[in-house]
């Protein structure tokens, strides 16, 4: 909001000639992302509590633990697919043929989707419910979405392959938009240490080879940290 507020102020100069002082609170930032709770509570009364992975609505919508130790995140959000789920998992109460059952048993829910997924590995899990039109996915670590990036990162350039002298080829994140008639900088690795000192120190200070070659005599300077 307040970089909407910095273009708003930049285009009202170009207009008029006439800069602008922005003020802006970051309780205010905050009710604009949470207009539907305090609807809620002017509407109802309603205060909202922390609800984990759980929807206001749909069930079963959640994250279960698979047979292989990986954690599948599922969520079923139709009365149509939770009919095909349930045949699947061989679930036949009635009580969970209609959204509005299934959310005030929900627990009972959860539990028979858990003990389905227990059964098998998550992507046994994720294939099966995906053929069922449900949404599913496992969850990744950081280090598994760094390592394997999916296709949407790597067809936009988010994710770059960057060498590091010591640590081999890993992929980095870059900014995360795309301008149409510009390129954003290479993504770099960080310095090793003292990786610049030399060309600091000889291009940028002026000192010589000889001067230079004494400061790394002393460890002033050098590659290798002091032990």
């Amino acid at each position: 909001y307040f970089a909407a507020a910095i273009l708003a102020a930049l285009h009202h100069r170009a207009e008029t000639g006439v800069g602008q002082r922005v003020d802006a609170a970051m309780i205010e930032a905050v009710a604009l992302q949470v207009g539907d709770a305090i609807m809620e509570f002017d509407a109802n009364g309603t205060v909202r509590r922390p609800s984990g992975n759980r929807h206001p609505r749909h069930a079963p919508h959640g994250v279960y633990r698979a047979g292989d130790g990986a954690w599948v995140a599922v969520g079923i959000e139709s009365d149509v697919v939770w009919e095909a789920v349930a045949e699947c998992l061989g679930v036949a109460d009635g009580r969970f043929r209609l959204e509005a059952g299934r959310k005030a048993n929900e627990a009972e829910v959860d539990a028979l989707v858990a003990g389905w997924c227990a059964e098998r590995d998550g992507a046994e899990a994720v294939t099966t419910f995906a053929r069922l039109g449900a949404a599913a996915a496992v969850v990744e670590s950081f280090h598994e979405i760094y390592a394997d990036p999916c296709p949407q990162f790597l067809t936009r350039g988010f994710m770059a392959p960057v060498t590091h002298p010591e640590t081999g080829t890993h992929y980095l994140p870059s900014a995360p938009w795309v301008f149409r008639d510009a390129s954003m900088p290479p993504v770099t690795y960080s310095p090793c240490f003292g990786e610049h000192s030399a060309e600091v120190l000889r291009e940028e200070l002026g000192i010589g080879p000889a001067e230079y070659e004494e400061l790394l005599a002393l460890g002033v300077t050098g590659t290798t940290p002091l032990r």
